[in-house]
């Protein structure tokens, strides 16, 4: 039996003023807005029932996400990608197969 193919979930942050306003905060440390701390609350529920044995930090998750899939990184760009948000790379059948499992889940949506 073949071990089973491993899941990168990413996550991003809770709503800002910045991202409230559609401003991108790049490598900015901004304070969560008050809904952005229950959306972190409910991020925090979400992520429990994972088994999760490494956490990395990047304000690149877009760009992360179009190498895993092998384009450009600024394809990046085409992925939406709302506060709050949980998202999973993973793989289709096998190693040479990644493919995005879910993508933008909303606390309020559930997560994956």
């Amino acid at each position: 039996m073949s071990a089973p193919l491993q899941k990168i979930h990413l996550v991003r942050h809770g709503e800002t003023a910045w991202s409230l306003s559609g401003q991108h905060s790049g490598r900015t440390d901004l304070a969560l807005t008050e809904r952005g701390r229950e959306e972190a609350r409910g991020l925090r529920t979400a992520l429990a029932r994972l088994a999760i044995t490494q956490v990395l930090t990047s304000p690149l998750l877009r760009v992360l996400a179009a190498r895993w899939l092998g384009l450009d990184a600024a394809q990046g760009r085409l992925l939406q990608l709302p506060t709050a948000s949980h998202s999973a790379l993973g793989y289709d059948h096998g190693m040479d197969e990644p493919v995005i499992l879910g993508w933008g889940v909303c606390v309020s949506e559930g997560a994956q």
